[in-house]
């Protein structure tokens, strides 16, 4: 499986890239939002995980173009973050 893994914390995309590895899979990895959506569209992951909050653009518009991209619309996209830890931001 190829993942696109995008975050702007170095090693939080350096852990989780050993985790998805140890499992088999090719990772790929972008900065942020801008970066990961020329990479999808270059190199066509199996999965998109994403970081939220990010600069250049945010996991909110990765998704948004992501989703609204005639290719990579059917592409799985998850959210991941450590910003988000109580009950309430579920909602969000």
């Amino acid at each position: 499986m190829r993942i696109l893994l995008v975050d702007d914390n170095a090693l939080g995309r350096k852990l989780l890239r050993h985790i998805l590895e140890d499992h088999g899979c090719e990772v790929m990895e972008a900065a942020n939002g801008s970066e990961g959506l020329q990479m999808a569209r270059n190199m066509a992951p199996s999965l998109i995980i994403s970081d939220v909050f990010m600069p250049k653009m945010d996991g909110f518009q990765f998704l948004h173009e992501v989703k609204t991209d005639p290719v990579l619309q059917r592409v799985p996209f998850v959210f991941y973050s450590s910003v988000f830890t109580d009950r309430n931001d579920e909602e969000l």
